[in-house]
């Protein structure tokens, strides 16, 4: 008797728990990738490049990209990704990317939704005047992501992107517009470092068969006049849909 009315219970349990463990999760439920680049240590795979000009006046630009320190008024151990170019042809594109693939938890095929969230160090104020625009207001910063690697590529001698960014204030498909590089220090000399804040709320990427997604970050000027940048930390976000 005691056993009869112990054995339907001690299965209902076993076969409970088995359940428990091999139920797949349900969908929309997967986890986030998570990505945090600090630059503390390195420039964390990133490179930079430079984009929208001529190639007759380059050698005039003085275009940089280094991993490097930040300016003294910072903490004397910060470093981050320095990008600067004199927009002589009006329309500079100033980019960093980095790819992500199946190491990083990337999978093929899939649909991501993407956040991201960039912060960088910037001297140029808003509310001034400048040539062309405000060197403040009239840097627009974009983010996105592609599956093809992004890159300027010469093109009957004008360098161009091989994806679509927008241009100047408006976004493209693969780069969307997340604001300008004008912080709030008021100081039009261009000597006053803050940092600033900007964030991509929502964008959508798919994956190839390899896995890869390339992050881009960049800025689209029209300020006829030279830009320093660094960046400091981007976090990125990226939920399979």
């Amino acid at each position: 008797m005691y056993f009869r009315l112990f054995l339907p219970i001690f299965v209902a349990i076993v076969f409970s728990g088995c359940s428990d463990e091999s139920s797949p999760s349900a969908p929309g439920e997967e986890e986030a990738l998570d990505f945090e680049f600090t630059f503390s240590t390195s420039d964390e795979g990133f490179s930079g490049d430079f984009s929208d000009y001529p190639d007759e006046i380059k050698d005039d630009m003085d275009l940089v990209f280094q991993y490097t320190s930040l300016p003294e008024v910072f903490a004397p151990d910060r470093k981050g990704l320095k990008i600067a170019g004199s927009n002589s042809s009006d329309d500079l594109f100033m980019y960093i990317k980095k790819k992500l693939g199946s190491a990083d938890g990337i999978k093929p095929n899939k649909v991501y939704q993407m956040s991201i969230t960039v912060e960088f160090a910037t001297a140029a104020a808003s509310g001034c005047a400048g040539i062309g625009g405000p060197p403040g207001e009239s840097v627009y910063l974009k983010a996105g992501a592609t599956t093809v690697e992004p890159k300027s590529q010469p093109v009957d001698g004008y360098y161009e992107m091989n994806i679509d960014k927008g241009n100047q204030a408006e976004g493209g498909k693969d780069a969307v517009l997340l604001g300008h590089v004008g912080n709030n220090s008021g100081d039009c000399t261009g000597n006053t470092w803050e940092y600033k804040t900007l964030t991509l709320g929502s964008f959508s990427v798919q994956t190839d068969i390899w896995a890869r997604i390339w992050l881009i970050i960049g800025t689209d000027s029209g300020f006829e006049g030279r830009t320093t940048l660094y960046y400091t930390n981007i976090k990125v976000k990226l939920t399979e849909t």
